[in-house]
């Protein structure tokens, strides 16, 4: 009797579960730039990667020491997955893009600078995505 209970525990957990992320792979998504300006102590960079699913993105924030960037934003290519998962699954499919990333300059929790590339603006160089021309964010001059 244990042993039916535990089969049927054991059948329906394959049945039922979630496939893994592994099924799709992760890309990347390569930005650099430059800051014009005074540069201060403190000042850091944020960039988001918004993908062409809902709620989905990437976000990495760097503090400045030197006026050049460059990200290394990760993102999964995971757009739909069985939602029966385990046994039944049906393939992943593997064909999340980017849509847009926006690169700010930030000093004190104010945003100094921004700057929003599309997904034009992006090159592939085989299999990796990277900003066509640098981006350059400017520090306004004080009054």
């Amino acid at each position: 009797m244990r042993f039916r209970l535990c089969l049927i525990f054991f059948s329906a957990g394959m049945l039922f579960s979630s496939p893994l992320n592994a099924q799709c792979p992760f890309a990347t998504v390569f930005i650099r730039g430059r800051i014009e300006g005074g540069l201060r102590p403190g000042d850091s960079v944020v960039a988001l990667l918004t993908l062409d699913l809902k709620a989905a993105s990437a976000q990495d924030t760097l503090v400045l020491a030197k006026p050049e960037f460059v990200f290394n934003l990760r993102y999964s290519t995971l757009s739909w997955q069985s939602p029966v998962g385990g046994a039944l699954s049906l393939p992943a499919r593997c064909n999340a893009r980017p849509r847009s990333a926006s690169v700010r300059l930030v000093r004190q929790d104010q945003t100094l600078d921004a700057v929003e590339i599309g997904r034009t603006d992006l090159a592939d160089e085989f299999g990796v995505l990277r900003n066509k021309t640098p981006l350059v964010l400017r520090v306004p001059s004080a009054p």
